[in-house]
């Protein structure tokens, strides 16, 4: 949600050089995080720009956190000072021994990695955030894990985020959001989350700033207005033990694309429909690690990649 459009170069002078070291660049595309420490802006704290020449249609993009005994929702900014990374095309965003209370209580690691790839065509980009979260606790710990995208779709007018909408389909975890006034489109998707919710950008929130709130897995569609999608995972989580949390987005793209030359996600051999073969072309690359396995594209081959392929399969093409 946004009032005004100020010129990325402007926005660059006046953030300053700490703000300027929180980029990430693929090709002509770039995403930035705007705070010290990330995630702690009241207001927009990223932009994302699918070309120089284009405008800003990232506003927020943040990680919150529930853990059992302290049950209120948490931005992970008012965590300890993390340690931020930003090189290349890759941002990473490190918690360790985080959380309320003392040490073995209800503490956890958190790793935030955010990675952006350039499309194929002007115009395309897209955004792939993992967040391996592993337990401190020393018993078995229940804990919330949200993630909020806000993006406002650039069309007509200076207040473009007020004519966005957008329509969440739950048979595949996916959101796409629409510009009334103009053609960019956005793909918004999460793997493994239990929850989601698509609403208006102050709506959710309200929701994730205020007490223990879950999503209540509204899927609109919700039209004419400033518009954002929300995740929850659902943790429990035995002593150090770690999961992979994996969200993405897209403008003008999948978020998470199918394998190269496939026009259908499931179809991984592109024979040109899903069946056993595909099963059985998938896990041969899965089982070498190859690159073209990591369909999640966190940078990794493991058991989440597993998780959205029998997804994208079940669904056919």
């Amino acid at each position: 949600m946004r009032n005004v459009l100020i010129p990325a170069g402007v926005l660059f002078a006046a953030v300053g050089l700490a703000a300027a070291a929180g980029t990430i660049r693929s090709g002509d595309a770039s995403f930035q995080l705007v705070g010290a420490p990330a995630f702690s802006s009241a207001f927009g704290d990223c932009t994302f720009l699918t070309d120089p020449t284009e405008k800003d249609q990232g506003f927020k993009y943040t990680w919150y956190y529930r853990t059992e005994g302290n049950n209120t929702n948490r931005l992970m900014s008012s965590l300890d000072t993390p340690v931020e990374t930003y090189s290349g095309d890759t941002a990473t965003i490190t918690y360790t021994n985080a959380g309320p209370g003392v040490a073995g209580a209800e503490r956890f690691d958190a790793r935030i990695e955010i990675r952006i790839e350039d499309g194929a065509a002007p115009g395309q980009a897209r955004v792939v955030g993992t967040c391996r979260f592993k337990s401190r606790a020393t018993v078995a710990r229940h804990y919330e894990v949200f993630n909020l995208i806000d993006l406002d779709l650039a069309g007509g007018g200076t207040n473009y985020a007020a004519d966005d909408g957008v329509q969440f389909d739950s048979s595949i975890f996916d959101a796409f959001q629409g510009e009334i006034s103009g053609a960019n489109t956005g793909d918004i998707q999460a793997l493994n989350a239990g929850r989601w919710q698509v609403g208006s950008s102050t709506a959710l929130r309200a929701v994730l700033n205020s007490g223990s709130g879950n999503l209540n897995n509204a899927a609109g569609p919700i039209v004419g207005q400033d518009v954002g999608v929300a995740f929850q995972w659902s943790l429990f989580l035995q002593p150090n033990e770690e999961v992979t949390l994996t969200a993405a987005f897209a403008i003008n793209a999948p978020a998470f694309p199918p394998p190269p030359n496939c026009p259908c996600p499931g179809d991984f051999n592109c024979d040109g429909g899903t069946d056993g073969s595909d099963v059985e072309a998938f896990f041969t690359s899965w089982a070498q690690s190859e690159a073209a396995a990591d369909l999640n594209l966190d940078g990794g081959v493991d058991g989440a990649d597993v998780e959205y392929f029998f997804v994208r399969w079940a669904n056919g093409c």
